[in-house]
């Protein structure tokens, strides 16, 4: 029992030093660099995910500085899911036995990824283990401790990730006796006490998250989709091993332990229920490969039960995953810095970063259309950064929901997005081989946040036409906003958006004393533009935000109007 209880403890501490080595020496992820910002603000809840990752972050950050503390809660947790791992499976102490989960996890390529990058698929495969631990517990007692507990874990992959609700549901699925426990309503009901500031956020900020990964993420469908994500399933479940899990998961037989036949039930219908939901996801656009790989966890723990009396099978998968460990390991010194660098940036993107800070200097620098720059410079610099969505961003982020350009007013400041802008006192700079293109305002007014909320609307839209619409200007900051002057001026213009990604504008004319909206004012004015002959058909429409000649702000919400063409009645 010593000899087992060594050999676990020398790969958990294997494990443990190889990803805090790993996070050391491997710069972040663009991705990681956003979710640090998530960090700088805690809230309970931000734009993309829940905020358990931001908590993450922030506690490590804490302790310590640079990459590895962004990373360290990441690390700890992934050591610990191991663990727990060794915990739901039995505590095997066989030595054979104990190979083979050691193996299986070791064998699990997002397992590898997800013990160092701090992103929300980490606290998620934690919570995932923990879900079903406290499930199998809960089946065998449903005494308060345990029921308590499950709530609470239910709560903790709500707040990690939102796919923990299908993890929660399809395990639900499973068993539908659950709905004749009194102590099931009480764990879920717990759950949901505990994830309600989450809730109340999302009410709070009109539902971001929901809107969109319900709505805005939708793209019509490519075949190409369809083929990724079945090589996808292949690859992130380990090539050399995944007719094993397969195996495993078709041929297995019904445990004679009732509460470890229902736990193991819960993870057949989870397994196939993640790839039914995301093979119907394809429909929407592509599917990212981590999606599913919290599958990790329920295909280790059927894998490890079906090899239990079978030695052959135990032996081939053994033998099989040290084959496939070696160019795991490999990839991961590779992308260590120092190490090929130059040959596969997969995390090293960071040199753009003093490119753009030998040009600027420490000049604060507002982002345009891009989330991961804004973090990432900001990371690795110290220097303020912040980032706008225009209408010809893909989507809006947290970026649009902090409207940090406010700290801008007044400052000296670098605007840097993408060619296309017409500015004539812009220069071109080439960033990680993209040619971008950069201006420098002396004295910045950030009304990026100014609010237009339409009030009469004329229902006889004519193209070619002139309308007019009634508005309240409502100026949220703690400064003066001047309209139409200075040198990005700010301006209200018309937006039209007959489909998605292509927009229309027309320009307002209003009168207005002094062009100015004082610090907290609302002010009703009645704007007119001028419409287009051709434009007739469908439109949502809104009045929206223009600085300077950079393209209008992507805007929140919009109306539907008609506009009919010269030959309407």
């Amino acid at each position: 029992m010593k000899t087992t209880r060594s050999i676990l403890l020398l790969f958990l501490g294997a494990w443990l030093l190889l990803n805090l080595l790993q996070a050391g020496l491997t710069e972040l992820d663009p991705d990681e660099a956003y979710y640090w910002a998530y960090a700088q603000e805690l809230d309970w809840g931000y734009f993309d995910h829940p905020p358990m990752i931001a908590l993450m972050i922030r506690i490590g950050s804490t302790l310590l500085p640079g990459e590895l503390g962004v990373r360290l809660m990441t690390i700890l947790l992934s050591a610990l899911s191991l663990y727990l791992m060794w915990v739901l499976v039995g505590r095997p102490r066989e030595r054979g036995a104990l190979l083979t989960i050691m193996a299986l996890l070791a064998a699990m390529p997002f397992l590898h990824v997800y013990g160092f990058v701090a992103t929300p698929d980490s606290p998620l495969i934690f919570f995932t283990v923990l879900f079903f631990l406290t499930y199998q517990r809960f089946l065998r007692s449903g005494n308060w401790l345990n029921t308590l507990a499950w709530g609470a874990c239910m709560a903790g992959l709500l707040y990690s990730k939102y796919h923990g609700v299908l993890i929660i549901g399809f395990t639900v699925l499973s068993n539908l006796q659950l709905l004749r426990r009194p102590k099931f309503y009480l764990a879920a009901l717990w759950g949901a006490l505990l994830f309600l500031p989450h809730l109340l956020w999302q009410i709070d900020n009109h539902f971001p998250s929901f809107r969109y990964h319900l709505m805005e993420r939708n793209n019509v469908f490519e075949w190409k989709d369809l083929y990724s994500y079945l090589i996808n399933q292949l690859v992130i479940f380990n090539p050399f091993i995944f007719p094993l899990l397969v195996a495993a998961l078709i041929k297995r037989k019904p445990s004679e332990d009732n509460s470890l036949r229902t736990a193991e039930r819960a993870y057949t219908f989870t397994i196939i229920g993640f790839w039914l939901f995301f093979f119907a996801m394809i429909i929407r656009g592509h599917v990212e490969p981590q999606w599913t790989a919290v599958l990790s966890i329920p295909l280790v723990a059927l894998a490890y039960r079906y090899g239990l009396g079978r030695p052959r099978y135990q032996r081939r998968l053994r033998n099989l995953v040290l084959v496939s460990l070696l160019p795991i390991l490999a990839f991961r010194v590779l992308i260590m810095k120092g190490v090929l660098e130059e040959r596969i940036p997969l995390f090293h993107k960071r040199h753009w970063v003093y490119e753009l800070e030998k040009e600027v200097g420490d000049l604060p620098v507002l982002f345009l259309n891009t989330f991961r720059g804004p973090s990432t410079y900001e990371f690795y610099t110290g220097n303020e950064a912040v980032a706008v969505n225009t209408i010809t961003a893909v989507r809006n982020n947290q970026y649009s929901l902090w409207d940090r350009g406010k700290i801008l007013q007044g400052e000296r400041i670098v605007v840097l997005g993408d060619l296309g802008w017409p500015c004539e006192v812009c220069r071109e700079v080439s960033l990680d081989g993209k040619a971008r293109q950069y201006e420098i305002v002396d004295d910045f007014q950030a009304g990026m946040g100014l609010e237009f909320h339409i009030l009469e609307v004329r229902q006889d839209w004519q193209a070619g036409a002139t309308q007019r619409v009634l508005v309240e200007i409502h100026n949220p900051y703690g400064y003066d906003i001047r309209l139409r002057s200075g040198e990005l001026p700010v301006r209200p213009v018309a937006l039209f958006n007959p489909e998605p990604e292509v927009w229309r504008i027309a320009a307002t004319r209003f009168e207005l004393p002094d062009n100015l909206i004082k610090a907290g004012e609302r002010r009703r004015v009645l704007m007119e533009f001028d419409l287009d002959p051709d434009w007739e058909g469908d439109y949502l429409f809104t009045i929206g935000v223009q600085i300077g000649n950079i393209p209008p702000l992507l805007p929140e919400a919009m109306i539907s109007v008609q506009v009919e063409g010269l030959g309407g009645n």
